[in-house]
């Protein structure tokens, strides 16, 4: 009863705070309509001759008591009248003392110029400040001189000032910065077209002296004329294929360089920003503006005493003002002291592979293993290097720009890269992806569509990964570059490089998750120094798909948009992939970085890629490695079983290419319990599929396998 009757008090009290409440605001509109109408009563009873008995009395009153200062009397009571209608916050006492101060000091100043005997005649007291202007200038100027005197009152009419606007001096300082630095860049942004010519013409002098030759630009598809322009990617590094020549830039298509987005949006998006920060009476001004292609973060400086907390809380506002689907705040942001709020464009930049493949910092990178990755807030390029990673972990919701990435990412290696240099090795369940790199000479198997195959490629990197050890130990080196530079030196075989990309690891999982989660597992931790690196992608982010193990192994991680913020905790340890707009919009979380960094992603086409692997597969033919996919022999093998069916099983199953336990029944005449055994041996040993609905099981040993796997146990 007690928990109760203390429930019907809180709701009491709380309804009881709500009509006060409304109360307040309706004394606000009274009081207000009080100041307005003495205001226009004072305005009448000055300017006119008609006021009547009281109107007279009231005329010579504000003579006697404020001078030339009742004409200025309306204004103040119409600013405080003003101030109630209008303002949210209950500062009214503050305002009134600001205005008063004001108000006083401004008749104490207007008679400090009359002499002390004169400061109360009747003339000086309706010509200058009145009553109340003489008292004030009486009092400071017998006891403190005129100069201290209009000094003070001077310092007074400041301060009331600052009582109005309710701002400190740093503050103001804040503000005054931020309109100059506005100022400045709409300066900088008009600067005459000759100029800005000028301009590039000494850019395009200074790329022509580091490269000898100007790359052309194009819009989105290239010309014929651009095709024939034989500019290849310069790549450091030695290549054992004198012949091959790696892929020219004309492939791949870039975007005008002009930015779209225009000043006069982001104007009025400061003042809508302005607007909403004030009716929520929070003291912010906006320091910075920086316009990406996806996104524009507007960087807001608070004033002392204004928590965090606040423009966290007004997420929604300001989504909601900005007519947004949603807006990310980042509070702070890493290395400053301001608190980001990133808006989406109205109008989003397209960010190609050409552009940053073309970019300084590509062009720059030694590395074989550089990747490319997009371009962030600021529009520079981004790119990271694979073999520093080691391992990338990508995931995004369907359709948020996740394959596109890999795509760029596959593209962005084998277009630097040489075979030699570079293996590749592709896994795609979902099989419309990554088919197009089908033949590349890249590849070390074709493309691997069914997930039960996976687990046995992922057993050979690391039974690779082994034996690339055992290599690098009787060698005496430590690493994959010591190696292939000694190799270079002696005359010896190198090393390259092998990349291994999942596209969908949840469908891994589902099928074989220990044996795939321990290959992942140590690849992870053991593969960087052999040169092997992993590029994992899902659509689905959960805890039973990327695992704890998977998550501490693989620290470099990308999330595009996601449903919601425990698919982004599981991604980045934290909330920001849900907020998202998908196409490209991305998180890049590595373990250098404080908080994800906002990017977006490169775009490639199909045609690009098809572009792409016809230049490959002219240059090279694809050498494929057998024993990748194919069953182990050890897994074949009848030693480790009791069942003396075994070999007549497998024997059935591969000739007839067909698989099923009642076929079993029938051929060798046994029992459903004995040949429901055999079937699950010959599917645990990669023979058959695995049942697939009424669907018959898929054989995937071939009748050639099964001979040369016969005649290689004879002779042993």
């Amino acid at each position: 009863m007690a928990k109760k009757t203390k429930k019907r008090k809180t709701s009491r009290a709380k309804t009881n705070r709500t009509k006060t409440t409304s109360k307040d605001r309706g004394l606000n509109d009274i009081y207000a309509m009080v100041l307005f109408a003495s205001a226009f009563l004072i305005l009448i009873f000055v300017f006119t001759s008609a006021t009547g008995v009281i109107g007279n009395y009231i005329n010579i009153g504000l003579q006697y008591g404020f001078g030339i200062g009742r004409f200025l009397a309306p204004l103040f009571l119409v600013a405080m009248g003003t101030y109630y209608l209008a303002s949210k916050s209950k500062r009214y006492t503050h305002f009134a003392v600001g205005l008063a101060i004001i108000f006083a000091s401004t008749l104490a100043l207007i008679h400090t110029d009359v002499s002390l005997a004169s400061m109360f005649k009747t003339a000086a007291l309706k010509s200058n400040g009145g009553l109340l202007g003489g008292l004030l200038a009486y009092s400071f100027n017998y006891l403190l001189g005129v100069n201290a005197s209009i000094t003070i009152f001077a310092f007074a009419l400041l301060s009331g000032a600052f009582l109005l606007s309710n701002k400190t001096l740093p503050d103001l300082w804040r503000a005054a910065k931020s309109r100059f630095a506005l100022a400045k860049n709409k300066m900088e942004e008009k600067k005459p077209v000759t100029e800005k010519m000028t301009q590039k013409v000494e850019e395009l002098k200074r790329a022509s002296v580091r490269t000898k030759s100007v790359e052309p630009e194009y819009d989105f598809e290239p010309s014929v004329k651009d095709k024939t322009v034989e500019e290849t990617i310069e790549v450091k590094g030695p290549e054992e294929n004198k012949d091959y020549e790696l892929p020219p830039q004309s492939i791949f298509a870039t975007t005008n360089k002009e930015k779209s987005a225009s000043q006069k949006n982001v104007k009025e998006n400061i003042k809508v920003l302005e607007k909403t920060l004030a009716d929520f009476d929070v003291d912010a001004s906006i320091s910075r503006v920086v316009t990406g292609p996806t996104v524009t973060r507007y960087e807001i400086q608070l004033a002392s005493g204004v928590k965090v907390n606040r423009i966290l809380s007004l997420a929604d506002d300001i989504a909601l003002a900005f007519a947004s689907p949603d807006v990310r705040i980042l509070a702070p942001i890493p290395g400053k002291s301001a608190i980001g709020i990133e808006v989406p464009n109205s109008h989003r930049e397209l960010v190609t592979i050409g552009d940053i493949l073309r970019s300084e910092k590509m062009q720059k990178a030694k590395s074989l293993m550089s990747i490319v990755i997009g371009k962030d807030i600021a529009d520079e390029p981004i790119i990271a290097d694979l073999a520093d990673m080691p391992h990338l972990l990508i995931a995004g919701a369907t359709g948020s720009g996740k394959s596109v990435c890999i795509n760029s990412i596959i593209a962005s290696l084998i277009s630097r890269a040489t075979p030699d240099q570079l293996k590749a090795i592709f896994i795609d369940p979902k099989r419309v992806e990554l088919s197009l790199f089908n033949d590349i000479p890249h590849l070390l198997t074709p493309v691997v569509t069914k997930p039960k195959l996976a687990t046995n490629v992922l057993e050979w990197a690391v039974g690779e990964m082994e034996s690339r050890y055992e290599t690098l130990a009787n060698s005496g080196v430590k690493n994959i570059s010591s190696y292939n530079a000694l190799m270079q030196k002696t005359g010896g075989d190198k090393m390259p490089f092998i990349v291994i990309v999942i596209d969908e690891l949840a469908d891994l999982m589902m099928v074989a998750a220990r044996e795939v989660e321990d290959s992942i597992c140590r690849l992870a931790q053991l593969a960087r120094a052999i040169g092997i690196h992993l590029v994992i992608a899902t659509q689905r982010p959960s805890t039973d798909v990327i695992t704890g193990l998977i998550k501490a192994n693989i620290t470099h991680r990308i999330a595009f948009a996601v449903s919601s913020s425990i698919d982004s905790r599981v991604v980045l340890d934290g909330g920001g992939a849900e907020k998202l707009i998908g196409k490209g919009d991305m998180l890049l979380s590595t373990p250098k970085t404080i908080k994800p960094k906002r990017l977006q992603a490169a775009f490639i086409t199909e045609k690009e890629i098809e572009n792409l692997c016809n230049h490959l597969k002219n240059q090279e033919h694809t050498n494929y490695v057998s024993d990748i996919i194919a069953p182990k022999k050890s897994e074949i093998s009848v030693n480790d079983f009791e069942d003396e069916l075994y070999d007549q099983a497998v024997e059935l199953v591969v000739n007839a290419e067909k698989a099923s336990v009642s076929y079993l029944q029938r051929r060798l005449r046994i029992g459903y319990g004995r040949a429901a055994r055999l079937m699950d041996m010959l599917e645990d040993k990669v023979i058959v599929g695995p049942q697939e609905g009424a669907k018959p099981r898929e054989v995937l040993l071939t009748r050639e396998e099964l001979t040369s796997i016969g005649a290689e146990s004879k002779e042993s």
